[in-house]
């Protein structure tokens, strides 16, 4: 009696674990053919990239503060959308959406503009290094793209005037991190005065100061002028825009000869050999990240060569 009970028992424990067996192995074998799930932030193409930092760099001439010599830059988010994006855009709309608006009178909302700038932002830790910021106000208009250790020297040199105008004692080696910040005090009041940001800016410390001159007493210079050297508009999306489609920064100057201008046109002129022959994606990604450039594995000037030397690993010592 003991016997067979025993043997019931036995055959039962040992069906129960060819079951779990087999169901642990047909899982196994399953899972070894499963598709991994998607992650939710796939990394942004390379191409896509390349869009914005084009847009960033050659239409908003942002370029000259990735080499130090404008320390900020105020970009926009509305790069020009080709054809192909568009209707992109168009086909991710609802068919009630397209039933009522066709293509032909489709226009992009300020939302369907930021699509570039928002994917671009679930990837830049993967392109900015320590000597970069990207930031974004709304109140600007757009971005700010900082190079951190030329802005730092801006406030350092001009630390006074700074203190002064804000009201806002500070220490420039942290205060360089409030740029572009909206909720920060320190640059609302920056925002508020044309000559500081004209200094973090580039424009030079006279044409600052006259057009804040000129905007407070309302004062009249008859040989004001734009700087732009280029013929007007490319007429090109931002992808198709070459290095030599990039034109000075943008800004009022007051004498027949600018010294802060003649400087952007001698910049522009080594920013184009720096570039001459080479992938501008790969080129100002490693830019970005502080990676250094093997120059003896380039076929480069020996002005370019210097360039690279004196904008790669920049390093300097504030107060």
């Amino acid at each position: 009696m003991h016997s067979s009970s025993f043997l019931q028992v036995k055959k039962t424990v040992v069906k129960s674990f060819s079951f779990l067996a087999l169901t642990f192995l047909s899982t196994t074998f399953l899972c070894g053919f499963q598709q991994p799930e998607k992650s939710e932030m796939e990394p942004l193409h390379e191409k896509r990239a390349e869009k914005f930092l084009k847009h960033l760099m050659i239409e908003n001439r942002a370029l000259y503060t990735l080499v130090g010599l404008k320390p900020v830059t105020i970009f926009s988010f509305m790069p020009i959308i080709d054809e192909n994006e568009k209707r992109a855009i168009y086909a991710s709309k609802s068919a009630q959406f397209k039933q009522y608006i066709p293509f032909e009178k489709f226009k992009l909302t300020k939302a369907d503009c930021r699509k570039l700038w928002d994917d671009w932002r679930l990837v830049e830790d993967q392109y900015l290094g320590k000597q970069f910021r990207i930031m974004d106000d709304d109140k600007v208009g757009g971005g700010v793209f900082i190079n951190i250790p030329a802005a730092t020297l801006t406030l350092d040199k001009w630390h006074e005037d700074f203190v002064k105008i804000t009201g806002l004692p500070f220490t420039p080696v942290e205060a360089v991190y409030f740029i572009g910040d909206p909720t920060s005090q320190f640059w609302q009041k920056i925002r508020e005065s044309h000559y500081l940001l004209g200094l973090l800016l580039g424009f030079g410390e006279q044409n600052a100061k006259l057009f804040q001159w000129e905007h407070d007493k309302k004062m009249q210079f008859p040989m004001r002028r734009g700087t732009s050297i280029l013929p007007g508009h490319t007429g090109k999306a931002a992808h198709e825009l070459e290095i030599e489609d990039l034109d000075v920064p943008g800004f009022i100057i007051y004498q027949v000869i600018d010294e802060q201008l003649e400087k952007y046109k001698s910049e522009r002129e080594r920013c184009i050999a720096l570039y001459q022959g080479q992938d501008f994606y790969e080129l100002t990604s490693k830019l970005l990240k502080g990676i250094p450039l093997k120059t003896e594995e380039r076929e480069l000037s020996d002005e370019s060569k210097l360039l690279i030397k004196q904008w790669v690993g920049y390093k300097t010592n504030v107060r």
